[in-house]
């Protein structure tokens, strides 16, 4: 079993560099998505959505003296997708004193965002689009983006997508 797990690091290692030259995965496949990697996965997904985008965050921040910031990229193109009719949630962890003004923001602009609740911690980090999920350590915050080593994958999976859904309304 041992042997398993290394040839499936292995096999996801061989894919950190290539991912901006690799389409999106097919059904059933698996693709690390490493460190500076994630802005331009999640941002490709965001913006290909076609009906659902859910995103759970233990931490998203909005920087309102940095209006360019990778984060605000990703909080515009969630709102994007939504004036092109795609069902947009957010729920986030309510920690970071800042994520009551990046709800509040969120909804101002139409998406049905959330807090989680103050008698227990959200620390997932996972966005749902359509038949993808990506899932990992990132959050949505300058230093996950720009400094921290992070690792997530992702999978096209409509099983997985449809119980990570499940996920999310459960929380």
């Amino acid at each position: 079993m041992k042997i398993g797990y290394i040839i499936v690091a292995i096999l996801l290692a061989a894919n950190i560099y290539q991912f901006a030259h690799t389409p999106l995965p097919e059904e059933g496949e698996v693709v690390l998505v490493a460190d500076r990697e994630y802005f331009s996965v999640a941002r490709q997904l965001i913006e290909n959505a076609n009906t659902s985008v859910r995103l759970i965050a233990f931490n998203a921040k909005y920087y309102s003296k940095y209006p360019d910031s990778k984060t605000n990229v990703l909080l515009d193109a969630l709102a994007g997708a939504r004036d092109r009719g795609v069902d947009v949630r957010v729920v986030v962890d309510e920690f970071d004193k800042d994520a009551r003004n990046v709800v509040n923001m969120l909804r101002a602009r139409g998406i049905d965002a959330r807090l989680d609740g103050a008698d227990v911690t959200t620390h997932a980090k996972v966005l749902v689009v359509d038949d993808y999920v990506l899932i990992g350590s990132t959050n949505w915050s300058f230093t996950s983006f720009e400094k921290n080593h992070e690792a997530n994958v992702l999978v096209r999976s409509r099983g997985l997508a449809k119980d990570m859904e499940r996920y999310f309304d459960s929380l």
